[in-house]
């Protein structure tokens, strides 16, 4: 079962070395999980691994670009670690481009990940036909937040897209 270990906690941990099997079952992540909350949600992953027969070894490093710089100059200079978290994007479509990243398809095709993961996900995570990344959490910059009652005072409702917002915005601009 190649991949079994740290595929369950890639994800944008992306697999950055040939696969790991069974009998070796260690797996070095580069992670920037470094805070209370985000270490105890690292812990799960880890101990997921240890209970699986796996040996974890957490090379956390502070801070988004510094982990990336840390796991790009490992990977480019042919000491990968198993594991790395990583944001999709262009350091990762470079990552794949040049075969530094092994996919983790077969563990997605044995996990049914396709028919459970949104397509915008799949998207992000998929490159040539592969997914290389397994998402384990997603951080959004484009929420939008209303207010109910002030919707109510003008008879709308939760807009459904941005068409919708915005015929909802001129009636709250109207309404002073």
């Amino acid at each position: 079962m190649k991949h079994a270990g740290f595929a369950a906690v890639s994800a944008v941990l992306l697999a950055a070395a040939p696969p790991v099997y069974a009998q070796e079952m260690k797996a070095e992540v580069i992670h920037w999980w470094t805070s209370a909350g985000e270490s105890a949600a690292l812990k799960v992953f880890a101990d997921q691994f240890t209970k699986a027969g796996g040996t974890w070894i957490d090379s956390a490093v502070a801070g988004g670009a510094n982990a990336r710089t840390a796991a790009i100059n490992r990977t480019v200079g042919g000491n990968p670690p198993t594991a790395m978290q990583f944001n999709t994007g262009k350091q990762f479509d470079d990552l794949v481009e040049n075969n530094l990243l092994a996919d983790v398809e077969a563990s997605a095709a044995e996990g049914k990940w396709k028919s459970v993961i949104p397509e915008a996900i799949l998207n992000a995570t998929t490159r040539r036909g592969k997914m290389y990344a397994v998402p384990v959490n997603i951080h959004g910059q484009n929420w939008v937040w209303y207010n109910k009652s002030v919707l109510e005072k003008i008879g709308g409702t939760e807009p459904k897209n941005w068409d919708e917002a915005i015929v909802l915005l001129e009636k709250v601009k109207a309404a002073g």
